[in-house]
């Protein structure tokens, strides 16, 4: 009988780590928009944003996002109609908020393929490298030149 609980308890013992290690949980870091924007900010002028945080009106234009719903984002833009440059980050409260913004940085990236094919080459194949994710409840959309550096970075400061 004792054999019998301390073979339970080895293989107990013995599960817990590789479960752990199986669900790959990785812990996300709380962040807010002061951090993104100070990580961010040598990409910033490097990728010819106008350097401003754009309005909510920006993003329900651009995402479809109503920015009210969500506790923080930061966004910039371009005003250069054939620029397709862009950083959003959006704190969606959790991660099933953060699938669901998810759903919609997917969508401007497909919708802006669509809008520059054909006459776009430059702008189609910067789009094709966009790093769209989420992390635990962000969720990010980053098209720049540069989008493999700040996937790089932005993830350093979220885990």
């Amino acid at each position: 009988m004792k054999k019998t609980i301390a073979a339970e308890i080895l293989l107990v013992l013995l599960l817990v780590p590789v479960i752990y290690i199986l669900t790959g949980r990785d812990e996300v870091r709380d962040i807010d928009a002061d951090a993104v924007v100070s990580a961010c900010e040598p990409y910033v002028t490097q990728d010819r944003f106008s350097g401003e945080r754009a309005y909510e009106m920006s993003v329900k234009r651009n995402f479809g996002l109503n920015m009210n719903d969500y506790p923080a984002f930061v966004y910039y833009g371009n005003e250069r109609a054939m620029d397709v440059n862009e950083f959003l980050w959006v704190d969606a409260g959790n991660e099933k908020g953060a699938k669901e913004v998810l759903a919609s940085l997917e969508k401007r990236k497909s919708d802006q393929i669509t809008a520059f094919t054909g006459y776009g080459p430059d702008q189609v194949a910067m789009l094709e490298k966009a790093q769209v994710f989420n992390c635990g409840r962000y969720a990010f959309y980053i098209c720049s030149p540069y989008s493999g550096e700040w996937y790089d970075v932005i993830k350093k400061l979220v885990y």
